[in-house]
């Protein structure tokens, strides 16, 4: 296969000053015109194009709505801390059922699992405090979970 089957020639006017450049590079062992240009197309990054207006005021609808948002998460987040932090304004469940009565409709207000557990746990309501239909039980966690209060839900059926 000949040169010209897979190379083009092309010319570029340039200035004095940096064809004399050129000449001065090329004129080292093993550099040649062809290698320099390769290198330079290879290496160059164009200059990024300016934002237009248009998008740059869609860009800042967008991160408004974003700020919005998570504001609104904020607020959220901070009245549902507020409700686990308040999860028991009553007395102690008297039993298992009562307590899943409980957790359930803390979940359908939006709190987590873990955040109902860290409630319970931080008003002494650990599992080994609440009775079962048996009495307390002696193998019972001393605190509750994200995974005891699901295992609770399974077990304790609504009514």
């Amino acid at each position: 296969m000949s040169q010209r089957e897979y190379q083009k020639q092309f010319s570029v006017w340039i200035s004095k000053d940096h064809y004399r450049r050129l000449k001065e590079l090329t004129a080292k062992p093993g550099i040649t015109l062809t290698t320099i240009l390769e290198r330079m197309i290879d290496t160059y990054q164009p200059e990024p194009e300016p934002i237009s207006e248009k998008c740059y005021a869609a860009l800042l609808k967008i991160v408004g709505d974003l700020e919005s948002r998570i504001a609104a998460l904020e607020q959220q987040s901070s009245q549902n801390l507020y409700q686990s932090n308040s999860i028991i304004d009553s007395p102690i469940p008297s039993d298992r059922a009562a307590l899943a009565a409980l957790v359930r409709e803390r979940r359908e207000q939006g709190l987590s699992f873990k955040q109902i557990a860290d409630g319970l746990n931080d008003r002494g309501w650990t599992p080994d405090k609440i009775p079962g239909k048996t009495g307390n039980r002696v193998d019972a966690s001393p605190a509750w979970t994200e995974k005891t209060l699901s295992q609770l839900l399974n077990r304790v059926k609504p009514s």
